[in-house]
């Protein structure tokens, strides 16, 4: 979970956030429907619903970019 997403680079598989933290994504999003759940709720707990799972969508135009 971070903060909104504000550049995504598919060369390097990085995504800078709102708060200016990179992070280098190493593997695709969980796809274990318990594990999304569980970080889900969480998510809405301390965002109050404001928030979005775009890991899938980013992932897939890495992919997508990279090939």
């Amino acid at each position: 979970m971070t903060s909104a997403l504000q550049k995504a680079d598919a060369a390097s598989r990085t995504v800078v956030t709102e708060s200016g933290r990179v992070y280098e994504l190493d593997a695709g999003p969980a796809d274990d429907p318990q594990t999304v759940g569980m970080l889900m709720a969480r998510a809405r707990l301390e965002l109050r619903d404001d928030c979005e799972d775009v890991s899938t969508q980013i992932w897939s135009q890495m992919l997508q970019s990279t090939q």
